[in-house]
């Protein structure tokens, strides 16, 4: 376990040591190095206060606020995170003895630790837990999820992450779980972190969890229509699934299971078939409410949004140059790239039980959109004003004063482009400009 320990988390640790205080590495860095992953974090704690932390190291940072300073000092020395021993489970109260700050650690798996010769303790049979693939709570589960009702989240996590069973009282508590009180910012951050993970949807709707965190999800325990053999709260699911084996881009898995959303609110029965008409806009409307109430930043939110509106393109007819440049214009505004966009249509197929099986590989080498996008853009053609081969510079020197108007001749200009009126060099685009210039 030495080895595992970085040099500079062993100086920190054998620095408090010659200072006639306790050090070892606690929780994260030991369970991961048992379960075969590399550490990347290391969290050092101590029975030195925080002054006296930052005595030892002068050129330590202290993390977080004043709210958080006035709790517990963590001082970052060398982007390692060094702490005073807590003595209570919701982090208030400083504490001096391991014993007593091992008590306060969520779950046994996070209570295992280390001394600067890499000594592994285990006072909680964590390292059992782990073997056992048994989540379990230190002390009692309820007064664990008392004490920061985020654990409930953060046991979902772990849960996936490592094949773990929740223990029976973990178990009940997930269930009623409550988190009501919890910043959304908070559950926002937990819920991408646990998107990490392949079948991390199915196992928080399955305690449901997910149903707290988002409404909405409750109306797509419905058919999914004639064209599925599956229900749509399983075929987001499974989309999600497929997403996890082919991206880690927490956003796109996040629009890829909610590229449906709309769903449960359109749904009608027509002649014994269920239809779902205009489901992509409604969906829109939908994500627009659950990110905002989610605290999504506007250009997250944006990015949703267009795939989840966008999700059925590729299957309208044929559309002509000019609505192809149109759509990837919009698509690039919103900082979706192709791939994202093959990878949702890709992952809405699969996700469909009813539709063959196919490698990502295949699917993309044969997608019509994909093959568009970059015949258009090798072919120089622009998908918005900023792609022409002039720019506002050169509608200026050619006599142009600088304002609205030069937007609106570059803006004609691309309209020309679109259209297959003009090509998209700079000999034409010059020649053109010098005949609109006057235009009004």
């Amino acid at each position: 376990m030495n080895k595992m320990f970085p040099k500079k988390v062993r100086k920190i640790m054998k620095r408090l040591l010659r200072h006639g205080y306790e050090a070892y590495v606690i929780g994260g860095a030991i369970r991961d190095s048992f379960m075969f992953e590399k550490p990347h974090d290391y969290d050092i704690f101590t029975n030195a206060t925080g002054e006296q932390i930052l005595k030892l190291f002068p050129k330590g940072v202290v993390l977080g606020g004043e709210e958080r300073q006035e709790k517990i000092l963590t001082v970052i020395v060398k982007g390692i995170e060094v702490s005073q021993y807590r003595s209570s489970g919701d982090r208030t109260v400083v504490g001096n003895t391991l014993e007593g700050h091992l008590k306060t650690c969520d779950f046994t798996i996070n209570a295992l630790y280390a001394n600067v010769n890499g000594q592994v303790g285990d006072k909680h049979n964590g390292i059992r837990d782990l073997q056992e693939k048994r989540l379990v709570c230190v002390g009692k589960a309820k007064d664990r999820i008392n004490e920061d009702k985020l654990r409930i989240l953060r046991a979902i996590r772990f849960a996936i992450r490592y094949n773990m069973t929740l223990n029976l009282d973990l178990h009940d508590e997930v269930i009623e779980a409550d988190l009501s009180s919890l910043p959304v910012e908070r559950i926002r951050e937990e819920l991408l972190k646990i998107m990490k993970y392949k079948g991390s949807m199915s196992f928080m709707l399955s305690y449901g969890i997910l149903q707290k965190i988002i409404p909405e999800v409750k109306t797509l325990f419905i058919p999914g229509g004639e064209h599925h053999n599956e229900t749509v709260i399983n075929h987001v699911s499974y989309a999600f699934d497929n997403a996890c084996n082919i991206t880690d881009n927490p956003i796109l898995k996040f629009a890829i299971f909610m590229h449906d959303i709309g769903k449960g609110d359109v749904a009608e029965l027509k002649d014994g078939k269920t239809t779902f008409y205009n489901h992509e806009n409604v969906g829109v409307e939908i994500v627009d409410k659950i990110m905002t109430r989610l605290k999504f930043s506007t250009n997250e939110k944006q990015f949703v949004k267009f795939l989840v509106k966008s999700h059925m393109y590729s299957f309208k007819s044929e559309p002509g140059k000019k609505s192809y440049i149109k759509f990837f214009s919009k698509m690039e505004s919103c900082n979706v790239t192709i791939e994202d966009y093959v990878m949702l249509i890709y992952c809405d197929h699969q996700g469909n039980l009813s539709k063959p099986r196919i490698k990502f590989g295949d699917f993309i080498s044969g997608n019509n959109i994909h093959k568009k996008y970059y015949e258009l853009k090798h072919g120089k053609e622009p998908f918005r004003i900023s792609d022409l081969e002039i720019n506002g510079n050169d509608v200026i020197n050619e006599g142009v004063t600088p304002g609205p108007r030069v937007g609106k001749i570059l803006n004609l200009l691309f309209e020309y482009v679109m259209e297959g009126e003009l090509e998209n060099s700079r000999p034409s685009l010059m020649k053109k400009l010098k005949e609109v210039k006057h235009t009004k």
